[in-house]
């Protein structure tokens, strides 16, 4: 049982699974048969108490090798139909992106909350460095509901963007159009992963999230942040002045992409020698 809620525990209770194995924690212990041990716990930015953040696919291994499955590990692994690719293709060739140039994917939605949106602003003026600059190809993609800020976005740019909504970045698609990047831009959001299992750069502006959560296989992987009195809140929508993601600047990401770009050979090969390990 991943989640750690106690409705979680419960379904899984009334399910008549014989083995119910998870974290015994939120008065759910009594509805596990096995319990795998809490970790070391500290407060957090609110004054409660929380298990110290770890990386959360670090966190769900401790379940899974609690059941006697030791040689799982940290490595993420993504995978479409060769149909899919074929079909991103030919979308990306209708549009007229020259493959020829460096592809840079700009993901600027985060379906968690506007806590995590670095802003529509902030993207174009990135977007049109990245293509004025490096004379590259920017793909933005927005997800269900983000319509409107990839509008902002394309009102806001001089520079050319192919914009891909979401009838366009579906959940199979988008793991195809990452797989043909040559970076990704994105907030603290599921694209970024994607990233990770195809061996692609990203760069990821983070605001109100604990870094630990997500601190596992960063080879290729730049996190921009800021260290702020009230961080990491892990609220919603920020009910105040939002500094965690507004003292980031557009210079400061386009300098992290060009650093990215220039040692991303480098960084792909400390990839290949983790995963040889594994």
């Amino acid at each position: 049982v991943l989640p750690h809620s106690f409705r979680s525990a419960l379904v899984a209770r009334l399910s008549g699974a014989r083995w119910r194995v998870g974290y015994g924690r939120n008065g759910r212990s009594a509805l596990l048969n096995h319990r795998v041990p809490s970790l070391t716990k500290e407060r957090d930015v609110h004054g409660n108490w929380q298990i110290r953040p770890e990386p959360m696919v670090k966190h769900y291994l401790h379940i899974t090798r609690a059941i006697g499955c030791l040689g799982a590990n940290t490595s993420e692994e993504l995978f479409y139909r060769p149909g899919i690719g074929e079909a991103v293709d030919r979308l990306l060739a209708e549009r007229g992106i020259d493959r020829a140039k460096r592809l840079i994917g700009v993901n600027p939605g985060a379906s968690f909350g506007s806590s995590k949106m670095w802003g529509a602003e902030r993207f174009a003026a990135l977007a049109d460095r990245l293509a004025e600059d490096l004379g590259a190809e920017i793909l933005l993609f927005g997800g269900p509901g983000e319509e409107p800020i990839l509008d902002e976005i394309r009102g806001k740019m001089r520079a050319k963007a192919h914009f891909f909504g979401p009838q366009d970045a579906t959940l199979a698609t988008l793991k195809a159009f990452v797989d043909r990047l040559d970076l990704l831009v994105t907030n603290d959001t599921g694209p970024r992963h994607y990233a990770v299992a195809f061996d692609k750069p990203a760069v990821v502006i983070m605001g109100p999230t604990d870094p630990r959560y997500t601190d596992v296989n960063m080879e290729l992987t730049e996190v921009l942040r800021r260290d702020v009195p009230c961080g990491p809140c892990h609220l919603r929508v920020c009910p105040i002045d939002h500094k965690c993601m507004t003292e980031i600047g557009p210079d400061e990401v386009f300098g992290k992409v060009q650093e990215l770009l220039e040692t991303a050979e480098f960084r792909l090969k400390k990839v290949l020698k983790r995963k040889k390990r594994a």
